[in-house]
C-alpha cells in the first residue's frame, strides 16, 4: 500500500511539474435551497414542515489551474454564503469555506467540462437572533460538475453541487417539558 501511494504521489508531481500553471480570483452568484424546515413540539403537539425557497447568495475566492494539455486540475479555495427562505419564518443563511478539487477536460480550446469533490467547512449560520442551530458536523462533502467557457483572461463557469453527506441542524428548547424545536437538513 505504501508503494502504491508513493507511485501515485510521484506520478502526480511529474504531471503537475510539466503543467502550465494559471491562477486567479473567482467571484460569482449562487442559487441555493436547503431541505424542509421542521418545527415540532410545544404543548399543542405542533409538527409542521416548511419547504425552502432558493435565494441568491455569493462566492468569492481563488483558484490554481494546472493545464495538462487536454486535461486540467483545478483546486480552489472559496468563501460561500447561501440563503434559503421559509414561509412566515426568518431566512436561513450559511457561510462556509469550500475547497473543491476539480478535474477538467477540454472539449475545444474555449469550452471544457469538469467534475470533482468538495470539502465544506461551516463558519457561521443565522436563522433568528433568538437562538442558534446546533450542527451535527462543521464539515460536509459535495460533488461538483459543470462547464467552463474561457474568454481570454475571463471565464464563465456554470456549476451544480450536490451533497454527499447529510448535516442536520437542530435547535431544541431548553425547557424540557415544552420540547419545542427546529430541525433542518443543510
Amino acid at each position: 500500500m505504501k508503494k502504491l501511494i508513493l507511485i501515485v504521489c510521484l506520478l502526480s508531481i511529474s504531471l503537475v511539474s510539466n503543467a502550465q500553471i494559471d491562477y486567479g480570483l473567482k467571484a460569482g452568484l449562487n442559487y441555493n435551497s436547503n431541505d424542509n424546515l421542521n418545527i415540532s413540539g410545544g404543548f399543542a403537539g405542533l409538527n409542521e414542515n416548511f419547504s425552502s425557497d432558493a435565494k441568491i447568495g455569493f462566492t468569492l475566492g481563488g483558484y490554481a489551474n494546472f493545464d495538462l494539455s487536454k486535461f486540467y486540475i483545478q483546486p480552489e479555495l472559496l468563501f460561500t454564503q447561501t440563503t434559503s427562505s421559509y414561509d412566515q419564518n426568518p431566512d436561513f443563511t450559511m457561510s462556509y469555506l469550500e475547497l473543491p478539487a476539480l478535474l477538467g477536460f477540454k472539449l475545444i480550446n474555449e469550452l471544457s467540462v469538469y467534475a470533482g469533490p468538495s470539502l465544506l467547512y461551516l463558519i457561521d449560520s443565522e436563522f433568528s437572533s433568538a437562538f442558534d442551530f446546533d450542527f451535527e458536523n462543521k464539515t460536509s462533502f459535495t460533488f461538483n460538475f459543470g462547464a467552463r467557457f474561457q474568454l481570454s483572461k475571463f471565464a464563465i463557469d456554470l456549476r451544480y453541487l450536490t451533497g454527499l453527506s447529510d448535516n442536520l441542524a437542530t435547535y431544541l428548547s431548553e425547557v424540557p417539558v415544552d420540547g419545542f424545536g427546529y430541525t433542518l437538513n443543510t
